[in-house]
């Protein structure tokens, strides 16, 4: 692995995680970054720092790409993270002819999953169960869905790129909760999901496969996420043991579709008839994989290992009778509690932020891991959390300046 270097571009929440663990692994990490220095720069596994275009602007980012990689025959490997930047690689045809390694799922295959209209369509193909869907382009359309199909139901974005006015999704119960939400159709969207709402537990995993071999599986449970509601980022997750159903229908999609790469799958275990429901795929490493890594699964590198040559024969197919990971190992991410306590404050009650900020605190002292915190490599979390103090310190100040501001006489 020495001489070796994987150039990453994005920066999420999961990039901090992947440097540490291809760092560790011997290889030179550059880290690419359009926008202002980042957090993950203070790393002690970030080697160098790539600095380029906006990924929306395909063409100017190619052009850079192309120019870095002919000034760099050292870089072997490009780790795209999340779904922007595999999306635009994907479209950039002199990067793929290149004699390099993309540790992203082939493109076909990536906007199938990404598309969630075509993913359902994939489950479907596999007899997996699928709540009744439908692609709509207007409230009429909405509202036609409601009257064939019984309340509560779910809108989501066709991408997963796109949000619904700031939300990844929104769970409707009531016909006047679609009316309140929905009086106009949201901006930026031509086409959007609606599909029966499973009352039920989410089940998922995190997966890694290499040309249709499962060689990393991982599975957790979201306990709290930034969103009174679960539909946002989670806050607090707890590994689990192995589902056999999640693993067979996870083994299944993988063989199917000779996936590699890495890749978050989602269930819905219905409270109703315990049926495992398909909800959605996402071909990337998800954004809490630091607690896989911690249990034992080191996703970022079994992931980079799947696509090249040198490395995929030393993985092995997942055994289930084998045990893969630590289980029942929770994690916090304070980060997004606090985060999401914030931006919740007006829509909650005092009971509501107090009940809020007493589960932060269980769950901070609880936890046997904190979501991206290492004492190897502690300088971005002092970073994160030393910026979130002085945004809280400044909003307060400002707070506390408009209450001693008097007020001029009428």
């Amino acid at each position: 692995m020495k001489n070796q270097s994987v150039l990453i571009i994005a920066l999420s929440r999961e990039t901090l995680t992947v440097a540490r663990s291809l760092g560790r692994a011997g290889f030179h990490v550059i880290i690419g970054n359009s926008g202002p220095a980042s957090v993950i720069e203070s790393s002690r596994y970030c080697h160098e720092v790539w600095r380029h275009p906006p990924i929306e602007d395909h063409l100017m980012l190619e052009s850079a790409l192309i120019g870095f990689l002919d000034r760099r025959p050292d870089i072997r490997f490009i780790f795209p993270i999340g779904e922007r930047a595999p999306v635009a690689i994907s479209s950039m045809q002199k990067i793929l002819a290149r004699d390099i390694i993309l540790v992203m799922v082939q493109p076909p295959l990536l906007d199938n999953c990404l598309n969630k209209s075509a993913a359902n369509e994939m489950a479907v193909k596999l007899d997996f169960n699928v709540p009744q869907f439908s692609e709509v382009q207007s409230i009429g359309e909405i509202q036609s869905f409601i009257d064939k199909a019984e309340l509560p139901i779910i809108l989501k974005p066709c991408r997963s790129t796109k949000k619904i006015v700031g939300r990844k999704a929104y769970i409707l119960s009531t016909q006047e909760e679609f009316e309140t939400a929905f009086r106009e159709w949201p901006p930026d969207h031509t086409h959007l999901i609606v599909q029966q709402y499973i009352e039920g537990n989410i089940e998922g995993c995190d997966f890694v496969a290499s040309d249709g071999k499962l060689v990393g599986y991982f599975e957790a449970e979201s306990l709290r996420t930034d969103l009174p509601d679960g539909t946002g980022f989670s806050v607090e997750l707890c590994s689990l043991p192995i589902s056999p159903d999640v693993l067979s229908a996870c083994r299944n999609l993988v063989r199917t579709y000779r996936y590699s790469g890495a890749g978050l799958m989602q269930f819905i275990r219905s409270k109703r008839n315990n049926r495992l429901y398909f909800i959605e795929i996402n071909p990337r490493l998800s954004a809490g994989i630091s607690q896989a890594v911690a249990c034992g699964q080191n996703f970022p590198l079994l992931t980079l290992k799947a696509f090249s040559p040198q490395f995929k024969h030393e993985l092995e197919e997942v055994d289930e009778s084998n045990r893969l990971y630590q289980i029942n190992q929770k994690t916090h991410w304070l980060q997004g509690d606090i985060e999401g306590l914030l931006a919740q404050r007006f829509n909650l009650s005092l009971k509501e932020k107090l009940r809020w900020l007493f589960k932060l605190l269980v769950s901070f002292v609880s936890a046997d891991g904190h979501m991206n915190w290492t004492l190897t490599d502690p300088l971005p979390s002092i970073k994160i959390y030393w910026g979130l103090c002085l945004r809280l310190f400044k909003r307060l100040s400002m707070r506390s300046k408009s209450i001693r501001t008097p007020q001029s006489d009428n």
